[in-house]
């Protein structure tokens, strides 16, 4: 499901809308929030559910740390820990495909072999959405790096033995054409 589609409009977003209204202040109305959440993100991908109750409860912590704690130099380290949190998450899934494809191209290039497993599967997936503490972010790995692992891919695959090559097809717009 995707914030810009019939389904969150026309169904999730009422429905969610509608108990939040008539749930009671206080914590059942965060709870709620927090159940619609894992729910959306759940049915895009169930995976992504333990990223996003885990950066909820280290904000949730920080939160309540910082209720209780007495002086502004610690309650500004501990906010900047929480914050630093997030943000290593962020770069994490928004930045890995373009920094392993970077060090997968520059150790092609030093002849070191085997590229580092996270780029070992589908190289043609150009673009994951993850939720990180809320926020919306696409990782996207560049064509380029995409063409040098499926380039290094077939080349493994020839030298094994397996490639089974389609027919070459020159693309003209509205048409494919086969030779």
């Amino acid at each position: 499901m995707q914030f810009n589609g019939y389904g969150f409009l026309f169904l999730f977003l009422p429905v969610v809308v509608l108990l939040y209204w008539v749930a009671p202040r206080g914590i059942p109305r965060l709870l709620l929030l927090i159940v619609a959440s894992c729910v959306f993100y759940g049915l895009w991908d169930w995976r992504y559910v333990p990223l996003l109750l885990g950066t909820t409860l280290v904000d949730w912590a920080a939160g309540e740390a910082l209720t209780r704690m007495k002086g502004p130099r610690r309650r500004k380290l501990l906010l900047a820990g929480a914050i630093a949190v997030n943000l290593a998450l962020l770069a994490y899934f928004k930045y890995r495909g373009f920094f392993f494809a970077q060090t997968n191209g520059l150790l092609r290039l030093l002849g070191a072999g085997e590229p580092l497993p996270a780029l070992r599967g589908d190289p043609t997936a150009l673009t994951h959405l993850v939720s990180v503490g809320g926020a919306l972010t696409g990782v996207l790995i560049p064509a380029g790096a995409v063409a040098g692992v499926t380039a290094w891919q077939q080349t493994k695959e020839k030298l094994a033995g397996v490639v089974q090559r389609p027919p070459p097809a020159v693309l003209v717009p509205g048409k494919v054409i086969k030779k």
